[in-house]
């Protein structure tokens, strides 16, 4: 009985580990289209601030001449 409780523990903490690599690859392809456009509407969000962050802080040197 006791080697069943730990097995299960092991199991479930595996099927947590699975789920987030899950939710990477196979959500996006299987489960579901809405949730793979939530995951590509997230990149390309977070690819135009790190572009838009790029361009202002280039700006601002610019601007102001000065180095950090």
């Amino acid at each position: 009985m006791k080697k069943n409780i730990k097995d299960d523990k092991n199991e479930h903490s595996h099927n947590i580990m699975m789920k987030r690599t899950d939710r990477q690859t196979m959500n996006g392809s299987l489960s579901s289209p809405y949730q793979f456009s939530v995951q590509s509407r997230k990149y390309v969000f977070s690819f135009f601030l790190g572009f838009f962050f790029l361009i202002s802080k280039n700006h601002q040197k610019s601007s102001t001449g000065l180095v950090e």
